[in-house]
């Protein structure tokens, strides 16, 4: 495929726009980088990870494709607030998720089988 993450031609016309925003976000939030752009169609763009696949985790691919855990990064919320005792729990919980989260390369999940080598050659 020469680089490109995908050709236009296999996407049917519905995953197109889905694609394209996925790219989007994973370009805009720091994941991926251009090496060539053709036009400004997302799809023609060639891209590279900007940094090594073992070191993204699940925590990066969760905050900039706007994932569904209401705990945001820049905006910390203290639910002790409006919930008192049970909002403190929640503030834990906060905290460890991301730290979990923060610890997951996605290569691990997407790759389990070779995770290890991976890992082991970035050593």
């Amino acid at each position: 495929m020469h680089g490109y993450a995908l050709r236009e031609q296999s996407l049917p016309e519905p995953s197109r726009g889905q694609v394209c925003e996925l790219l989007g976000s994973l370009w805009h939030g720091g994941l991926l980088r251009v090496v060539d752009s053709a036009g400004d169609d997302l799809l023609g763009f060639r891209y590279a990870l900007s940094r090594p696949l073992g070191e993204i985790t699940l925590y990066d691919v969760l905050l900039v494709t706007g994932g569904y855990l209401c705990f945001p990064k820049n905006a910390p919320v203290d639910f002790s607030v409006q919930y008192g005792p049970a909002g403190q729990r929640l503030n834990v919980l906060e905290s460890m998720a991301y730290r979990f989260l923060s610890e997951i390369p996605v290569v691990e999940v997407v790759f389990p089988d070779k995770w290890q080598n991976i890992k082991e050659e970035a050593e």
